[in-house]
């Protein structure tokens, strides 16, 4: 529950969502963002040292909390870059793959999967993981 700031009513969060459980604003903000006047501000961003500091920041902090992680990616490019492990296109025919790590204790036990399809499956991980069972 949360104050509302207008009337101090307490209120569900989900107040400001519509029947279909998104944003009102989700809409306009989309909208902003594919206009050129939100590509030009997106793209500024992407160019700020504010940007490039707070990148630096997250990379250092990654390494700090997730070191399997780093470990296993490290492992994985050096066994590509030797010749122990080769890259296999992906079954949809994209011949660009990046490894999937079902588990960063077995680091060159990998998939091999296109980007679009490795994005799917670690958003489908990442709900699947997230929900009470």
């Amino acid at each position: 529950m949360s104050a509302c700031k207008k009337c101090t009513l307490k209120r569900n969060r989900r107040y400001n969502r519509t029947k279909t459980g998104k944003d009102r604003n989700r809409n306009a903000v989309d909208k902003y963002r594919r206009s050129n006047r939100g590509k030009e501000t997106i793209q500024k961003y992407q160019q700020s040292d504010k940007r490039k500091t707070y990148r630096k920041e997250y990379q250092a902090d990654f390494r700090i909390r997730r070191p399997e992680v780093i470990k296993a990616y490290n492992e994985v490019n050096k066994a590509v870059k030797s010749g122990k492990r080769i890259k296999h296109p992906y079954h949809c025919g994209e011949k660009i793959v990046e490894a999937h790590h079902e588990n960063y204790s077995k680091p060159l036990d990998v998939i091999w999967l296109c980007p679009k399809h490795h994005a799917e499956l670690e958003k489908n991980n990442k709900n699947s993981s997230s929900r009470c069972n």
